[in-house]
């Protein structure tokens, strides 16, 4: 209920009238209607009062209120637009709550209206200029927004340029312009890395030093900064860890002048800590440790370990049975990597697409087997699920199942894939 207070000092008789709009029950809160299973402690009856030939107008924007008060009814409004002036914009005019245009001069009032206030903002020009006072762009730009920099070449040889004389056009509020700004370029500060790339693995650490010109080194302050610390860290020296196989820039950059420079760090797995596989192995490793890419034709646990670069591997079966070289592995198998006290260290399992029973060949009983898990009838590990998803549409159907049987037939996408 908003309630306006209003002094009145009548001429002749002022008449007010009261009328009745609801009946409200108090809980711990007034509520119109009482909630089943409660009582009422309190009951109370809610008014609302009017004047004769007054109307409620109230002005608003993006639902904040900016003005209420009483009108007289089949008037213009008479207020002083002045006092909803808004600093970086202009008052366009009013619209009522249908959205129609209001015309605050001449429109009458005829009921309680709630009018939103529209603004547009103000627009200034930014004039961008090269040294010499020439013009090199000029911008319009809103209020409290920020204009583009130009491109600037350098104005002659052996001069730099370095900014700008007034960073007043990143936030404009008024017309601006902005001079070019050179200086010699012997003058000119920068920070160089002693190297630029560099090529670590997992869990090593290689030193970076920065060298800093046209700076006293005494009172230069600089930052490192890793683009990617789960890939490598590094510290407020430049020493870098590799953390993890990829790729990062760790940026260095001097506080009192900006100057930056870069260097590129590429990791790689550390063979004697995790399993690592040659770039011409023609598998993959997913993100919840499974193999895949094993195919039956190249899948003796010899030749499934000539793939890594590590040397100290071990593979196992299902059940947990270590296999031999010349043995054959298939899905649900799985590789670890042991260090010289026999504790693993890393390992994946096997997806052998197609080979449902893990038995490391394909056959009609992986098919049948397929089928009997869409019914119901047989239950599969995760591994087996992902080796019967040889359509790798994410689920395993009868699609699936057709797929394999044809695989036996050499024929269908799935031998295709596999073969080609």
């Amino acid at each position: 209920q908003t309630s306006i207070n209003k002094t009145v000092v009548p001429e002749e008789k002022l008449y007010q009238y009261r009328y009745k709009i609801m009946t409200m029950t108090k809980l711990s809160e007034w509520v119109e209607t009482v909630p089943e299973g409660k009582e009422a402690v309190e009951t109370g009856e809610v008014f609302c009062y009017d004047e004769p030939n007054k109307y409620i107008l109230t002005i608003q924007y993006d639902g904040t209120e900016l003005y209420q008060s009483l009108t007289n009814a089949d008037e213009a409004i008479r207020i002083d637009t002045e006092q909803f002036e808004m600093d970086g914009f202009d008052l366009t005019g009013f619209t009522d709550e249908s959205g129609n245009t209001w015309d605050i001069e001449n429109d009458v009032v005829t009921e309680s209206i709630t009018l939103t206030a529209l603004y547009e903002s103000k627009q200034y020009t930014v004039v961008f200029k090269d040294a010499d006072g020439t013009v090199l762009d000029a911008q319009t730009v809103n209020c409290y927004s920020s204009a583009v920099s130009p491109s600037v070449e350098d104005m002659n040889e052996g001069m730099v340029f370095v900014g700008w004389s007034d960073d007043a056009y990143l936030n404009v509020t008024t017309d601006t312009e902005v001079t070019a700004q050179y200086i010699p370029i012997e003058d000119v500060s920068r920070v160089t890395l002693s190297r630029n790339q560099v090529q670590l693995s997992a869990g090593s650490i290689a030193q970076v030093n920065a060298q800093i010109e046209q700076v006293d080194e005494d009172a230069a302050e600089l930052v490192w900064k890793s683009m990617d610390p789960e890939v490598a860290e590094v510290d407020d020296s430049g020493s870098i860890t590799a953390c993890a196989s990829g790729e990062t820039d760790i940026v260095v950059t001097e506080l009192s002048t900006g100057a930056m420079a870069l260097c590129t760090v590429t990791v790689s797995p550390n063979p004697e800590a995790e399993l690592c596989l040659l770039g011409t192995s023609g598998l993959t490793v997913s993100e919840d440790d499974t193999l895949l890419g094993v195919r039956e034709d190249a899948n003796s646990v010899a030749q499934i370990a000539a793939k890594f670069t590590n040397n100290t591997l071990s593979v196992t079966d299902a059940e947990g049975n270590v296999l031999e070289e010349t043995d054959i592995a298939g899905t649900d198998a799985v590789i670890s990597l042991i260090d010289a006290e026999g504790n693993v260290l890393d390992a994946v399992t096997i997806v052998m697409k197609g080979d449902v029973d893990g038995n490391g060949a394909i056959s009609v009983v992986d098919a049948v087997r397929t089928l009997r898990y869409i019914v119901g009838t047989a239950e599969l590990t995760e591994a087996q699920v992902s080796a019967a998803d040889v359509t790798d549409d994410g689920h395993v159907g009868t699609m699936d199942a057709d797929q394999i049987g044809r695989y036996l037939l050499q024929q269908g996408p799935f031998y295709e894939s596999v073969h080609n």
